[in-house]
């Protein structure tokens, strides 16, 4: 049983700030380390090590002086660099500069969220890309869902990336409560379960399964002003788009918005669907999403930056709570342990017909990175002048 008077309820007073402005990379990531030590409630011997790794920041710095390009890393919402880690690992294995961040409110304990505001998400990538810049020619930015859009505001307000690769990118998020997530925190006044969206199990050791209204309206904050900056203008520098048109967080077609928006012809996308959808647009491609060789009927929100091999959400990934996601809509429904297991997006439509795990990695991640690092060698070959 959640009962909100657990800990992890609770701010730790320690992650709702950036703190580590002036700081040296490496420094910030023990400060972060600190912090996750004394503000997880769910430490132990057995899994401390483990825990505070997937949750940590980290950086690859290649021994070769100044780098000519480096790569940052930014999560999504509930996340922890742990989802960002098999491009972490692509990267360091092509010998990048590559440094991943930890946003303020997570990776900690969800009653963190509870005060943490979209500024401060905005200050920790700023360093990070800033950190980045100073030992490199080129600065690219991967993001996941959230972190994907604090990408395009670092692009818009400081001009400090030269090209950007953006997850599921949260142009506008599906669930009507963000928009008056605000109003709702202010009307829960000191009623401690009106503060919260969600209330989970958070038995997921890298993501948050609880989350309060306060942390929902600052990711409607966030949406709101990456559209009033791309309908102001388009972005000056190369993008490449990854989404899949079964997302159930963010509105898919909020995405092919945003891309349609921007005229570069460096840019590019790649649409995961099993409709026969058809783009005039030479830049956009579409990849078949279901594999039911390997039971999978299409792609979900959370699959998309994670390799097969990932050692937590991987197909033979540790991570076994399958049937988390078992509502949709408002909708429950009973799973049944012993049925033929399905994965795909936590949609109504499939909890309907099949005993549904939500896919959490991506089968066609490999084909999907050299299609990235093409595009990433050709923004590094542009020389200046890109933005």
């Amino acid at each position: 049983m959640n009962k909100l008077t657990d800990q992890r309820f609770q701010s730790s007073t320690l992650n709702c700030k950036f703190n580590a402005m002036g700081l040296p990379f490496d420094e910030y990531i023990k400060q972060t380390q600190n912090t996750i030590t004394r503000s997880r409630t769910d430490l132990n011997s057995a899994n401390c090590t483990q825990v505070i790794a997937a949750n940590s920041p980290c950086e690859h710095v290649p021994h070769t002086g100044k780098a000519t390009c480096a790569i940052v890393l930014l999560h999504g919402f509930l996340d922890s660099p742990a989802v960002m880690s098999s491009l972490f690992e692509h990267y360091r294995n092509k010998n990048y500069l590559v440094r991943s961040l930890l946003l303020p409110g997570h990776g900690t304990r969800p009653g963190d969220l509870l005060h943490v505001q979209l500024e401060e998400w905005i200050k920790a990538s700023k360093y990070t890309i800033d950190c980045c810049r100073r030992q490199a020619d080129k600065v690219i930015v991967i993001g996941f869902s959230a972190g994907a859009s604090l990408a395009i505001l670092q692009a818009y307000c400081e001009q400090n990336c030269d090209a950007l690769v953006l997850f599921a990118p949260a142009i506008r998020v599906k669930s009507k409560i963000a928009y008056y997530s605000h109003w709702i925190k202010l009307l829960s006044g000191r009623w401690q379960r009106a503060r919260w969206a969600n209330v989970g199990a958070d038995n997921d050791y890298s993501k948050y399964q609880s989350f309060p209204f306060n942390a929902v309206h600052q990711i409607a904050r966030l949406s709101q002003l990456t559209i009033k900056n791309y309908q102001r203008r388009p972005l000056g520098i190369p993008q490449f788009v990854i989404m899949t048109n079964d997302d159930e967080v963010i509105d898919p077609k909020s995405i092919l918005q945003y891309f349609q928006a921007h005229q570069d012809p460096y840019n590019r996308m790649v649409v995961y669907s099993n409709q026969d959808l058809k783009f005039s647009d030479p830049r956009v491609s579409v990849t078949a999403s279901a594999m039911m060789e390997k039971n999978i009927l299409d792609y979900s929100h959370v699959c998309l930056p994670v390799a097969p091999e990932h050692n937590h959400y991987g197909e033979s990934g540790n991570y076994t709570d399958f049937f988390y996601h078992q509502s949709s809509l408002g909708k429950h429904f009973t799973k049944n342990g012993d049925a033929e297991l399905f994965f795909g997006a936590n949609s109504l439509k499939h909890l309907k017909k099949y005993n549904l795990a939500r896919l959490r990695y991506n089968p066609r991640f490999n084909a999907l990175m050299t299609q990235v690092d093409c595009f990433i060698e050709k923004v590094v070959g542009l020389g200046t002048g890109t933005k």
